[in-house]
């Protein structure tokens, strides 16, 4: 069992010193504090919280393959020429659905008001 920690202790020492070469920045919880490692020296510093977020901020997902998008009204037509499970993300980047469309015209009803993400494309809906 200790010789497994400190395996691990070393390859987390190890991705930490790569990932600080590499200048990518490193956020450490140690006691509940979460503390920001800069890349240039080894002083360790209370975190951002606005800097922290921009770290946490994911990548929103986007199907393969491309979509063609058009509001009419309260409905979304959907045009694609593959089958393919295509996400939709809220305003602030939350993944509200992900749906199901074949080949061919799809159409999405009963989207709530506001501004989403298809495919990386905004589409809003009055």
């Amino acid at each position: 069992m200790h010789s497994e920690r400190t395996f691990v202790y070393k390859v987390l020492c190890c991705a930490m010193l790569c990932c600080m070469a590499l200048s990518i920045p490193v956020i450490v919880v140690a006691d509940g504090v979460r503390t920001h490692v800069g890349q240039a020296s080894d002083t360790v510093s209370q975190a951002d919280p606005l800097r922290d977020f921009a770290l946490r901020q994911r990548r929103m997902s986007m199907s393969a393959y491309p979509v063609e998008l058009k509001t009419m009204g309260r409905a979304l037509r959907i045009r694609s020429d593959y089958a393919q499970l295509l996400p939709i993300y809220t305003e602030t980047g939350t993944l509200y659905m992900a749906l199901r469309i074949t080949k061919g015209t799809n159409w999405l009803n009963g989207l709530p008001r506001g501004k989403y993400f298809i495919n990386n494309q905004p589409v809003t809906i009055n």
